[in-house]
């Protein structure tokens, strides 16, 4: 039982069960002699919350709601671990100015909700755990099922009420996932060598169960989420094709769409497909050496980073093909002309692919759905690489920068030894080893400018935001991942 301030008196107290239950059936079946244990499990879990925030800004920023970079001119506040409420349910209102320097007030553009109640998340679990020959061989299954709503989600309301949005219990998600993990000893010897490995593999897939009221769709992000789609979805910018799938041009650069969510493609799921996990362990005697690789498989993710590269045109691709070409002439084009380019120079990168001639194209989702009305031609429109780079296509394309989420790591590798009891005699020292320990030595993935495995992935439920970002969209540079080696000294006494 729980009671939370953030919540209006009478829907502010709750309760949040628990239970569980397993039994081992080798313990009353008639089963063979190989079979060593085989456990069934199952568990339910019912978790409340509301309105809590794990950080904090700054002192000023929660009295009047705005940064310290709006008072200073410069940084960013500073956020600690906090836990606390957030005050998002109430009418508040902050001192502000609205002209002649006269003080007035300005309130929250969410309105309260008299009535909200908390969200909840609602888990199930099944699952089993078999081993045989003599522990040698074992598998562990989990299935499990979430519900998580409805949560507190801020629907929008007509401007007409002097608000943008008031806080309802309006969206729930379906989370189904299963998690299986392999345990093999091929070699096992009292006194000689010994290999143990583990196989762990895992997914899970996120649907949108329901929304407030008789709604069928919610606009979150870049798109409008129907029920029973997957919250990982992600829909932005993407290329113009033709009927032979060429990027269609317009004015030296990509064909751009008139815009608004409509308009969106799908780019991918921002979840993998699974999550994976090798370790290895090999022993004789008093050594011991082991390995671990994991990683993801399948997913989109948006390289912020390489955007910026070829923005700023220091990425390889932007010095590469047709777009090195066309730099190299735009270079020897200003060259020849004291350092600066001709005013009635126009370029020399030509985008492959066609333009429209005649007729006008129709869109929807993102592309023209009036083929047949159209006439096309090959791009011979030169343009500056530059223009091309930063303006043209720019951040107009997000499906130019996205990229696979695969990626494989050599997790850790160590190097163990362990001190025989007699060496260490009758000392006050019962157990000692020392090992020597190595992480993240080696990186897979398609491209290698920043740490995929840096940042999460899919939909947030409990803020309702997307992971779809390479690096942070306050700082636009990731901080690279570091190789680490250290040395352990464990000491029993």
């Amino acid at each position: 039982m729980d009671n939370l301030s953030t919540l209006p008196n009478g829907y502010n107290t709750f309760f949040y069960p628990s239970v569980s239950a397993s039994t081992n059936l080798v313990d009353y079946l008639h089963m063979s002699n190989q079979i060593n244990y085989w456990k069934l499990r199952a568990s339910y879990a019912d978790v409340k919350g509301a309105l809590t925030q794990a950080s904090v800004g700054s002192a000023y920023n929660q009295v009047s709601g705005s940064t310290t970079n709006s008072l200073l001119g410069y940084g960013f506040d500073l956020y600690t671990s906090y836990d606390g409420p957030s005050y998002a349910n109430q009418n508040q209102y902050t001192i502000t100015t609205y002209g002649r320097n006269q003080p007035s007030v300005a309130y929250s553009t969410v309105l309260a909700n008299p009535k909200l109640k908390p969200f909840d998340v609602k888990s199930v679990e099944l699952g089993m755990n078999y081993e045989m020959f003599q522990n040698r061989l074992g598998i562990d299954v989990t299935w499990f099922r979430t519900e998580n709503g409805p949560k507190i989600y801020q629907l929008a309301v007509p401007p007409s009420t002097g608000f943008n949005a008031q806080n309802v219990n309006g969206l729930t998600t379906l989370k189904k996932g299963w998690e299986i993990t392999l345990n093999l000893s091929p070699l096992r010897s009292q006194n000689g060598l010994n290999w143990d490995m583990a196989i762990n593999w895992s997914t899970y897939i996120e649907t949108l169960k329901s929304i407030y009221g008789a709604d069928t769709g919610v606009q979150l992000g870049n798109h409008v989420y129907k029920i029973g789609e997957r919250m990982d979805d992600w829909y932005s910018t993407g290329w113009v094709y033709d009927g032979n799938h060429n990027i269609v041009w317009s004015g030296g650069g990509p064909l751009l769409t008139p815009g608004g969510i409509s308009n969106n493609v799908f780019l991918g799921h921002l979840n993998p497909d699974y999550v994976f996990g090798i370790y290895n362990r090999f022993s004789y005697h008093s050594f011991s050496f082991s390995f671990q690789f994991d990683g993801r498989v399948g997913g989109v993710v948006y390289d912020n980073t390489w955007y910026h590269a070829m923005n700023g045109g220091t990425a390889i691709e932007s010095d590469q093909g047709d777009i090195a070409v066309g730099r190299l002439g735009d270079w020897n084009a200003a060259k020849a002309n004291g350092g600066t380019l001709p005013a009635s120079y126009t370029g020399t990168f030509v985008g492959k692919g066609t333009v429209i001639t005649s007729g006008t194209p129709i869109f929807a989702n993102g592309q023209i759905t009036n083929l047949k009305d159209l006439t096309f031609a090959p791009n011979s429109t030169p343009t500056l690489v530059q223009s091309y780079l930063s303006s043209s296509l720019g951040s107009n394309i997000d499906q130019a920068y996205t990229i696979s989420r695969t990626f494989v790591k050599l997790r850790e590798v160590q190097l163990a030894y362990t001190f025989p009891k007699k060496v260490l005699g009758n000392s006050v020292v019962k157990s000692a080893s020392i090992s020597i320990v190595a992480r993240n030595l080696l990186y897979f993935a398609k491209r290698k400018d920043f740490d995929i495995d840096q940042y999460g992935s899919g939909f947030n439920n409990s803020q309702s935001e997307f992971a779809q970002y390479g690096t942070s969209s306050d700082v636009t540079l990731s901080s690279p991942t570091f190789r680490r080696y250290g040395i352990n000294i464990n000491l029993g006494f």
